[in-house]
């Protein structure tokens, strides 16, 4: 399987195994969207989504940053992101939940 079968699999052909494809697993307007930026071109080498995150320094969950390293790129630690009260984890930074 290629790299883009790989991520298509985890992305668009997930969302439809559990029939969700008008909610999830693409970037588009009206849909619920995790997203990871990855440090690199994860078709070109998909093992910069392993290595516990070292090539991935924003994550994004439920519209909110909560991973944000693009300050601090090549710094050995996270810098986390504080969550408004309204967000799920609200009040807390990404170290408390």
């Amino acid at each position: 399987m290629s790299s883009i079968d790989i991520l298509r699999s985890a992305t668009i052909v997930g969302a439809e195994v559990v029939r969700m494809q008008n909610q999830i697993g693409e970037i588009r307007e009206g849909l619920i969207a995790d997203l990871v930026a990855v440090d690199g071109n994860p078709v070109a080498d998909l093992s910069l989504l392993g290595d516990q995150g070292r090539h991935i320094p924003l994550v994004m969950k439920a519209g909110y940053m909560d991973v944000d390293r693009t300050a601090t790129i090549g710094a050995t630690q996270w810098q986390e992101t504080w969550f408004p009260p309204e967000h799920p984890r609200g009040g807390q930074t990404g170290d408390d939940a």
